[in-house]
């Protein structure tokens, strides 16, 4: 099994017929040759992420759809994941020093956000980074990602790995099979899912995403989040996620158990990237308040709801009104006069379906006022609901859970602001998506003047509560 070394770099900082991306053209082409069955094969490694086929010999049970999303071994499993897949492009393009480019679609906005060339619709021919199965503007470079898509300014504002109120930076403690659950932390909600249905196509589903060789960069782009992260704040030491024991495959095609605390202590020095993020920035307005305990699944109280039933996220803004009683108002009133007490307020969104992934995240926003443009810079802007990784059951209609949000930085703005309605909070649903580079045409009508039919989505049950 590899442990070499590696630096991994900007994709935009490389040159497009250089050695690095030729290793890992070289490295998918060799695994695309073996055999599916072949645990070293671009095939099974893709499966072992997620896949449509059924898993049939005991390998395939053991190793497929392994992909851990929402909860708190978000982030580990997929640094393992990407540390040996690296190992599998080392032997298989015979370049042991290749580090999975990373694709920086954050820090020069928006020449970065554009799918990077080499993975792009090639003019003629055949090219091993290209698939067609993406966003078509995404794909030919007429369309990009959204900039509050890729911002993770909400992300690293949170101080604690997993804290109650939005599960944190990293993700909470799953319910059950962590294959899927519903903690999302902060940094997996944004960017890495709006990434993902951004991109579309392959990427957009969990059980294909790894079939797409933009996912491998987009991942060690992830990875190198959590690394700047870390620049000013500190993973704990005693999670559950440490000491969780998960199968991969070496390079000969063993297969072996190994757990994060163990990943660390054998590999957590080999790799290194060639510009770190700087860290998080004293935004000094992220509330106070300590965490609790880290395998402790804490009882919330619901402060307010809106009533139960299936409210539509058209293709344009929606709007839904949570009424606020006495206890809701009084708590809110504490929550925000003295931040020192700790208290929080969270939003929390049930019951999230929809017919077929839409075209990207649905930005949400508290007391949005009417005509005003929907800025994720705004102190109306909450964050992301995201449609990456649903459960897996048949219907229609497919679920994602729920997402939970601390909103008491943006309460506290809007008092402050005069632009609190003590009645109601509304909260507002504005979707998002991929769009037009620089100097690009905007897409067009469909043929025959008519707009194409747009996914549906729906959101269940819309609350506050407390923590």
């Amino acid at each position: 099994m590899g442990d070499q070394p590696r630096v991994r770099r900007n994709v935009y900082s490389l040159d497009p017929s250089g050695p690095e991306l030729a290793s890992y053209a070289k490295g998918i082409t060799a695994m695309k040759a073996r055999k599916g069955d072949d645990p070293t094969s671009w095939t099974f490694w893709a499966a072992m992420h997620g896949s449509t086929k059924r898993p049939s010999t005991p390998t395939e049970k053991q190793l497929w759809n392994g992909c851990q999303h929402g909860c708190w071994f978000f982030l580990s499993w997929h640094r393992m994941y990407i540390y040996f897949f690296e190992n599998m492009i080392q032997a298989a393009s015979g370049d042991a020093t290749f580090g999975l480019p990373y694709w920086n679609y954050s820090d020069q906005y928006p020449q970065w956000a554009a799918l990077p060339p080499p993975f792009q619709a090639p003019p003629t021919g055949a090219a091993p980074l290209y698939v067609p199965n993406r966003d078509p503007g995404i794909n030919n470079g007429s369309s990009v990602l959204p900039q509050g898509d890729v911002d993770y300014t909400q992300a690293y504002a949170v101080t604690e790995f997993y804290r109650a109120i939005d599960n944190g930076f990293g993700g909470g403690p799953p319910s059950g099979d962590s294959h899927f659950d519903t903690e999302y932390g902060q940094l997996e909600l944004t960017p890495h899912n709006a990434v993902h249905t951004d991109v579309g196509g392959w990427m957009a589903d969990p059980d294909t995403a790894a079939q797409d060789p933009i996912f491998w960069c987009h991942h060690s782009n992830i990875d190198r989040l959590w690394q700047g992260w870390l620049k000013s704040n500190a993973d704990p030491t005693d999670a559950g996620w440490l000491d969780h024991p998960y199968p991969f495959v070496d390079t000969s095609g063993k297969t072996f158990t190994i757990t994060f605390r163990q990943f660390t202590q054998t590999y957590g020095g080999n790799v290194s990237y060639n510009d770190p993020p700087a860290g998080p920035q004293d935004r000094g307005d992220s509330p106070a308040g300590g965490s609790r305990p880290m395998n402790e699944r804490e009882s919330r109280q619901t402060l307010a709801a809106a009533p139960e039933r299936s409210y539509e996220l058209t293709g344009g803004r929606s709007d839904v009104a949570v009424p606020l009683q006495d206890e809701a108002r009084a708590y809110m009133t504490q929550a925000t006069a003295d931040p020192s007490a700790g208290k929080r307020v969270g939003l929390r969104i049930d019951d999230i379906q929809f017919d077929e992934p839409p075209k990207g995240p649905y930005k949400v926003f508290l007391n949005l006022p009417e005509g005003e443009e929907p800025d994720y810079r705004s102190p109306y802007y909450v964050g992301n609901i995201t449609f990456f990784g649903h459960a897996h059951e048949p219907g229609a209609r497919r679920r994602v859970g729920s997402h939970r949000f601390d909103v008491t930085r943006q309460v506290s703005r809007l008092k402050a602001a005069g632009k609190w309605d003590d009645s109601q909070v509304k909260v507002t649903f504005v979707p998002s998506g991929p769009v037009p580079a620089p100097g690009a045409e905007p897409p067009g009508e469909a043929a025959g003047g008519e707009e194409p039919a747009k996914p549906k989505a729906w959101v269940g049950h819309v609350s506050l509560f407390n923590d």
